[in-house]
Protein backbone atom coordinates (compact mmCIF):
# COMPACT_ATOMS: atom_id res chain seq x y z
CA UNK A 1 0.00 0.00 0.00
CA UNK A 2 1.37 3.41 -1.03
CA UNK A 3 0.52 6.39 1.16
CA UNK A 4 0.54 9.82 -0.46
CA UNK A 5 1.45 12.71 1.77
CA UNK A 6 -0.38 15.35 -0.27
CA UNK A 7 2.73 17.53 -0.42
CA UNK A 8 4.50 18.65 -3.55
CA UNK A 9 7.89 17.06 -4.15
CA UNK A 10 10.84 19.07 -2.86
CA UNK A 11 12.53 21.34 -5.38
CA UNK A 12 16.19 20.84 -6.13
CA UNK A 13 18.77 23.43 -5.07
CA UNK A 14 19.25 24.46 -8.72
CA UNK A 15 15.54 25.09 -9.23
CA UNK A 16 15.28 27.11 -6.00
CA UNK A 17 18.32 29.16 -7.01
CA UNK A 18 16.87 29.88 -10.47
CA UNK A 19 13.56 30.97 -8.93
CA UNK A 20 15.29 33.39 -6.58
CA UNK A 21 17.52 34.80 -9.32
CA UNK A 22 14.49 35.33 -11.55
CA UNK A 23 12.48 37.12 -8.86
CA UNK A 24 12.05 40.85 -9.59
CA UNK A 25 12.45 41.64 -5.88
CA UNK A 26 15.96 40.16 -5.51
CA UNK A 27 19.10 42.19 -6.12
CA UNK A 28 21.77 39.69 -5.08
CA UNK A 29 21.20 35.99 -4.50
CA UNK A 30 23.63 33.93 -2.42
CA UNK A 31 23.20 30.41 -1.09
CA UNK A 32 21.99 31.42 2.38
CA UNK A 33 20.91 35.03 1.92
CA UNK A 34 19.14 37.34 -0.53
CA UNK A 35 19.41 41.12 -0.86
CA UNK A 36 15.85 42.44 -1.08
CA UNK A 37 15.07 45.18 -3.60
CA UNK A 38 12.08 46.33 -1.57
CA UNK A 39 13.72 46.96 1.81
CA UNK A 40 17.40 46.92 0.79
CA UNK A 41 18.19 44.40 3.55
CA UNK A 42 19.66 40.92 3.50
CA UNK A 43 17.18 38.14 4.22
CA UNK A 44 19.03 35.25 5.84
CA UNK A 45 17.94 31.69 5.02
CA UNK A 46 18.54 28.53 7.04
CA UNK A 47 18.89 26.29 3.98
CA UNK A 48 20.54 26.94 0.64
CA UNK A 49 18.23 28.95 -1.63
CA UNK A 50 15.21 28.28 0.59
CA UNK A 51 12.37 29.95 -1.30
CA UNK A 52 9.77 29.48 1.45
CA UNK A 53 11.54 31.95 3.75
CA UNK A 54 11.96 34.40 0.89
CA UNK A 55 8.28 34.15 -0.10
CA UNK A 56 7.26 34.88 3.51
CA UNK A 57 9.47 38.01 3.53
CA UNK A 58 8.10 39.11 0.16
CA UNK A 59 4.49 38.76 1.25
CA UNK A 60 5.10 41.27 4.05
CA UNK A 61 6.72 43.69 1.60
CA UNK A 62 3.89 43.39 -0.92
CA UNK A 63 1.55 45.18 1.45
CA UNK A 64 4.03 48.03 1.80
CA UNK A 65 5.02 48.32 -1.86
CA UNK A 66 1.66 47.40 -3.40
CA UNK A 67 1.25 49.37 -6.63
CA UNK A 68 4.75 50.83 -6.36
CA UNK A 69 6.76 47.92 -7.80
CA UNK A 70 7.03 49.41 -11.29
CA UNK A 71 8.20 52.77 -9.97
CA UNK A 72 10.80 51.32 -7.63
CA UNK A 73 14.18 52.54 -8.78
CA UNK A 74 17.57 51.63 -7.42
CA UNK A 75 20.22 54.20 -6.77
CA UNK A 76 23.83 53.33 -6.10
CA UNK A 77 25.33 55.73 -3.60
CA UNK A 78 29.06 55.93 -2.90
CA UNK A 79 29.71 56.49 0.78
CA UNK A 80 33.11 58.17 1.02
CA UNK A 81 33.28 57.78 4.80
CA UNK A 82 33.45 53.99 4.57
CA UNK A 83 34.68 53.72 0.96
CA UNK A 84 31.80 51.47 0.01
CA UNK A 85 28.65 51.55 -2.12
CA UNK A 86 25.07 51.26 -0.94
CA UNK A 87 22.10 50.34 -3.10
CA UNK A 88 18.99 52.42 -2.38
Amino acid sequence: MVVKSGRAPKKSVNIRKEELEGDKWTLIVEAKRVLCKGCNKWKEMQRSYKTKEWERHKSVLRHHWEGKSESLELKTVVDKSCKCMHIR
